[in-house]
């Protein structure tokens, strides 16, 4: 069961397509009433290089957190699904509950067709380091999300070592097929070269017959 302290946001995925190969993501995140003073936003990544956190204000976006790195390479995938924590105490201002919280989503690598953040979250705490390491050890409202999305990576994985060792198997199984016929082609070989020595010693022994009996005549 999730902690108590926990509390699902609802959020609004918004796209701008400012070309045929260009667009703008954001999630528009709103807290509820009983939502923490202070907290630790929780989520599953999905495919987005990077985050600013942001709020909106008659005078301008006040920005919260900048450029906050989720993939080590935007064009790899092996951490693009992880999951991912930003506590209220690193916001580079206060933040305010009464106001939707604007996440702008980044990915310049034209490889992924969708990139998004699911499963938004924040966990009520204290103390920012604490509440990260007591979330990470209750893994419970969580498992049900990783326990899926690795039983997918772990079929993929083990079809895709099926289809590596294929080319291993066809490329012995040619090495031994070409050792077989080199020794089917030496062992003709023996066999004709030992059909033609009798041949070579008959016309040696009616040479001499045939020169003794030459001369007898005269």
């Amino acid at each position: 069961m999730p902690d108590q302290s926990e509390i699902i946001l609802k959020t609004t995925l918004n796209r701008k397509d400012l070309s045929s190969r260009c667009s703008r993501q954001w999630i528009d995140v709103s807290f509820p009433a009983n939502a923490p003073d202070n907290f630790v936003l929780v989520f599953q990544n999905f495919y987005t290089a990077s985050i600013t956190l942001s709020q909106e204000y008659p005078d301008g976006a006040k920005v919260l957190v900048d450029n906050f790195r989720l993939m080590e390479c935007a064009h790899n995938e092996n951490d693009a699904q992880n999951w991912h924590q930003i506590s209220s105490s690193d916001f580079k201002q206060k933040i305010n509950l009464t106001k939707p919280l604007k996440i702008l989503l980044y990915q310049p690598s034209s490889v992924w067709a969708k990139y998004e953040l699911r499963n938004i979250k924040i966990v009520q705490s204290d103390d920012a380091r604490s509440s990260s390491a007591t979330y990470t050890e209750d893994s419970d409202s969580i498992s049900s999300c990783i326990l899926s999305d690795w039983k997918l990576i772990t079929e993929a994985s083990f079809a895709q070592s099926k289809l590596r060792d294929l080319p291993e198997i066809s490329s012995q199984s040619g090495i031994d097929s070409r050792r077989q016929a080199k020794r089917a082609a030496a062992r003709r070989k023996d066999r004709r070269a030992s059909s033609a020595v009798p041949m070579a010693m008959t016309s040696d022994t009616s040479a001499p017959v045939t020169a003794s009996s030459g001369a007898s005549k005269y």
